[in-house]
C-alpha cells in the first residue's frame, strides 16, 4: 500500500532527498454531481523505492471546464521538473478529450 494524499510540493521535496527508482505519471479525473456534472482534472505522481512502498501525489490541474490544451502545458512542466533531477520518469498517460476516447 502506498502514501496517499501527498501535494505535489512535498512530494518533489521528498524525492529530491530520497531519490526513487523511478516515478510514473498518469491523470485521473474525479466526477460527480446531484444538481449539476461536476469534474476535477488531477495529475498522479507515484514514486517507486527498491525495498520500499511506492509514495503517490495528486495535483489538481483543471475542473468541469478545463481543456486537455490548458492543463496539458502545465502537467508537462511539473514533469520536466522531476526530469531535472535526474530521475526517470514514465507519463503513463496524459489529459485527453471526452471527444477523442469515443473514437479509440
Amino acid at each position: 500500500m502506498a502514501l496517499f494524499h501527498w501535494g505535489l510540493e512535498r512530494f518533489i521535496r521528498y524525492v529530491s532527498e530520497n531519490k526513487p527508482t523511478h516515478i510514473e505519471v498518469t491523470t485521473d479525473l474525479d466526477e460527480g454531481g446531484d444538481a449539476q456534472y461536476v469534474c476535477e482534472h488531477f495529475g498522479v505522481f507515484t514514486g517507486y523505492y527498491e525495498n520500499g512502498k511506492p509514495i503517490v501525489a495528486r495535483k489538481k490541474y483543471g475542473g468541469t471546464k478545463s481543456t486537455p490544451e490548458e492543463m496539458a502545458p502545465l502537467f508537462d512542466a511539473d514533469i520536466q521538473r522531476l526530469q531535472e533531477m535526474k530521475i526517470d520518469v514514465f507519463k503513463i498517460k496524459g489529459f485527453v478529450n471526452e471527444s477523442d476516447k469515443e473514437h479509440s
